[in-house]
Parts: structure tokens; sequence; C-alpha cells
């Protein structure tokens, strides 16, 4: 994957100083192999439906570029711990720079697509796909922020948390895998059943591995006390779980899987069955 983000850069003309730092941010991080296995996970997806490695390249590209700032600008504005020593020593206004630049080569990778091997119309559908996507995202972190800046996670307790809770989750790492599965299937196909299909699954891929990064990170998050995370959200709406709240997220996670699992087969039904035992094989998490 770093050939492919180096040569996008390369692309730009950038100068040779602001190019690297990119490059450092953009690969100096830990997440890469999980990066590798969504995108190798995506490609093969594609080829399920009928579109080449080479034909979707740019469009995962861009969706690995995008994914991989926005980790890393929610962390900068949660004041979560860097994985790259290198970006975690930056002062706070490079680090928003260098994150802001990168949605910038996102686009500039999504330019790329080849327009005589995709059908005009499927690349007109993808960029409009991919700004309601960014949109999303964006609506996403600006709530999860409003809501840090209200703590309202300590002084509201209701149902209206724990929704609030799932709709940031959706808008967030949800839009972001929608948008991954939605616009493979939008590139490789004019079928509406199978892009909305592909969206639903990656809507729904991207809401378990929210839900089960916060179970894995409750620790930490505890001392974060104006994040709204899945404990304090499932605290306010049932103030019995304020006893034992990591047996009661682990109870919702259980009960959450459990629901999800026996819906992806309805989901995945317009999919080819090759398309749908990839997404499978991801969601047993």
């Amino acid at each position: 994957m770093r050939s492919n983000l180096l040569h996008s850069l390369q692309q730009l003309h950038v100068d040779d100083m602001f190019g690297s730092a990119l490059a450092r941010l953009l690969d100096g991080t830990g997440d890469r192999p999980t990066w590798l296995v969504w995108r190798e996970s995506l490609e093969h997806f594609g080829t399920e439906l009928g579109i080449t490695p080479s034909a979707l390249a740019p469009f995962l590209d861009a969706w690995c570029l995008l994914y991989i700032v926005t980790l890393a600008l929610d962390h900068v504005q949660d004041g979560d711990a860097l994985s790259d020593p290198w970006f975690a020593a930056q002062p706070a206004a490079m680090q928003y720079q260098l994150v802001f630049s990168t949605f910038a080569v996102a686009l500039h990778a999504l330019s790329q697509l080849p327009a005589g091997g995709i059908p005009p119309e499927r690349i007109v559908r993808l960029h409009a796909r991919w700004a309601a996507s960014i949109t999303q995202i964006a609506e996403g972190q600006f709530l999860d922020l409003a809501q840090g800046a209200q703590q309202a996670a300590t002084d509201t307790p209701s149902q209206a948390l724990l929704t609030r809770y799932e709709r940031i989750a959706a808008q967030k790492t949800g839009a972001t895998f929608a948008l991954g599965f939605g616009g493979v299937a939008e590139l490789a196909t004019d079928s509406a059943h199978v892009v909305e299909a592909a969206s639903r699954a990656g809507l729904a891929y991207g809401l378990l591995l929210q839900y089960n990064d916060d179970l894995l990170d409750a620790a930490t998050q505890r001392d974060r006390p104006q994040a709204l995370t899945l404990e304090r959200a499932l605290c306010a709406a049932y103030p019995e779980a304020s006893a034992q709240p990591a047996q009661a997220a682990q109870h919702f996670w259980r009960h959450v899987y459990a629901q999800y699992i026996e819906q992806f087969p309805v989901i995945l039904a317009p999919l080819p069955s090759a398309a749908q035992t990839i997404v499978l094989s991801l969601i047993h998490i």
C-alpha cells in the first residue's frame, strides 16, 4: 500500500519536504496491517462483483487515506495517545495541517479513477457518494466533540444518550465502511439493489467494529470523563447498569452482535455468494 500512497503524493508535484511529512503520517502508524487486511478484503469484494483490482485501485487508495486520517483526527481531537511518536511530537497546528492535507490527497487519488475502464455515470455516482459520506463523517465528529463539550455523558441520564452514541457511531465508523463497500459496488455494477446491500453491510460492519473497539478501550476511556463512551451511554439509559458498567457493556455487545449476525444473511442476499462470504469472514470479530 505504501507505494500507492507515495505515488499519489508524487502525482501532486508537492515540495519534497511536504511530501515526506505526509508520507511519514500515512506510513508511520501501527495501524497498517489492519488497513492492508481491509484493503485486500475490499479488493476481493470488488473482484467478486466484477471489477478488476487495477480499475478499483484509486478508490481503495482514497478510502484507505480517508480512514487513516479520520482516525488520526479523532485521536488528536479526543486527546488520545498517538501510535506514531513522530506525529505525536508535532505541534497541534502541524498535526491538523497534515490531517487536512491528507484529505486533499485522498480526493486527488479518487480523481485517478480510469474513465476508460468504468462507465462515467458510475464515477459520477461514486463522487456523489464520497461527498455525502464525508459530510456524514464530519457531522458525526462534530456531534462527538459537542457532546464532550456539554459533558452530557454525566449530566443527562436518559435513553436519548444511548441513541446519540449509536448515531455518532453510525455517522463515523459506520459511514466510512458503508462508503468502502458501497463505493466498490457503485463502481462495479449498475444494480441499485447490490449497491444498497453493500452499503448496508458496510454500515453494519462499521457499527460492530466501533462497539467492539469501545469495549476493548473501555479502561482507557474511563479516564476521560468528557467522552461519550458505550459504558456511559448505557449507564445513562439504564441507571442500574452503573453498579457494573463493564458487565453491562459486555451484555449489550453480546445482544447486539447476535442481532446483527441474524440480520446479515438478509442484508447480503442481493450479493453474489462469494461476495457474501468475504463480508461474513470480517464480522466474526
